[in-house]
């Protein structure tokens, strides 16, 4: 074998290691980010200066875990409807993000909702220090985990 051939056989060997890394980071970082997500409990909330809890007819928390949407090159839009398609834990969002993961490329984690935002800036006694800026501080030790792990 020449040298040449050995270049390459070791650059597709460590590309392909690189792209397990990518792979098992990403689904982590989900990981962590659906289950720092909050799922509403009526029973918890504060009531409002009227001293009444408004709880919409039908409602089941967890509409915004249930939202997160992972996709390969190109950012999710819309939201699921959850009225539709009740979820009552994290199962579809984290099906989604292991399906995406299949193939190689930009990986993109969204949720839509109209208050993700809020959330995300602390409006949520459950996550009061936010979603994804927590999952994100901890990317380098994600990233060293995986590494570790992929032979």
């Amino acid at each position: 074998m020449s040298f040449g051939n050995d270049i390459s056989k070791w650059s597709g060997m460590t590309e392909e290691k690189l792209q397990k890394v990518v792979k098992m980071s990403f689904v982590q970082l989900s990981n962590n980010v659906i289950s720092r997500s909050p799922v509403g409990n009526a029973d918890n909330w504060k009531p409002s200066k009227s001293g009444k809890i408004y709880k919409p007819d039908g409602y089941t928390g967890g509409r915004f875990r249930a939202n997160w949407q992972a996709s390969i090159n190109s950012p999710a839009t819309g939201a699921i409807d959850t009225d539709e398609h009740p979820v009552t834990n994290e199962a579809g969002a984290l099906a989604s993000v292991k399906n995406v993961t299949r193939k190689f490329g930009d990986y993109y984690l969204m949720n839509n909702l109209p208050y993700a935002k809020r959330l995300e800036e602390g409006h949520s006694r459950q996550a009061s220090d936010g979603i994804v800026k927590v999952a994100v501080a901890n990317w380098g030790t994600i990233v060293r985990i995986m590494t570790g792990l992929v032979k």
